[in-house]
């Protein structure tokens, strides 16, 4: 798996690993049913999400697979004005707007925030630890399982 983005790779590794409970080296669908519904608290609506994230029925998502899926997926390719509109009407903090402009945060960059890396959220002048939880369950939610519902991200 060689990537140019080593920060990317690093942080999707940190979020399999996050997934992966029995540490077999594959997320299964309880695993990832589990994640959803005890990390992002999905109660109902599960099925759509799972789907996504489970391509073509594998029940056995690799760290491989998991960065192979992400690099095609739709919020990797978010431009600096998409994720900073994700950030603002699905994140709903619109304070940091600004910065992700500043700072040209574009899709790929999501997965940091996912992890809660926090050198990259300070530099984002992200200090409220609320803000740093609500981020990063909302950046694994668009990571893992795609664009959010019923909110079109234009280009």
């Amino acid at each position: 798996m060689a990537a140019s983005d080593k920060h990317g790779l690093d942080s999707i590794i940190t979020l399999h690993k996050q997934l992966d409970d029995d540490e077999d080296g594959n997320i299964d669908y309880a695993e990832s049913d589990d994640f959803l519904k005890e990390e992002l608290k999905y109660h109902s609506g599960t099925e759509k999400r799972q789907k996504a994230f489970h391509q073509n029925n594998d029940m056995h998502i690799s760290v491989k697979e998991l960065w192979e899926a992400w690099l095609k997926s739709e919020v990797h390719n978010w431009t600096v004005e998409q994720t900073t509109e994700w950030l603002i009407n699905n994140v709903h903090l619109p304070q940091y707007a600004p910065n992700f402009l500043l700072n040209k945060v574009k899709g790929a960059n999501v997965p940091r925030l996912a992890v809660n890396n926090a050198n990259y959220l300070g530099i984002l002048g992200i200090k409220d630890p609320i803000h740093k939880q609500k981020i990063s369950l909302k950046a694994m939610d668009v990571v893992l399982f795609g664009p959010p519902n019923g909110n079109v991200i234009h280009s």
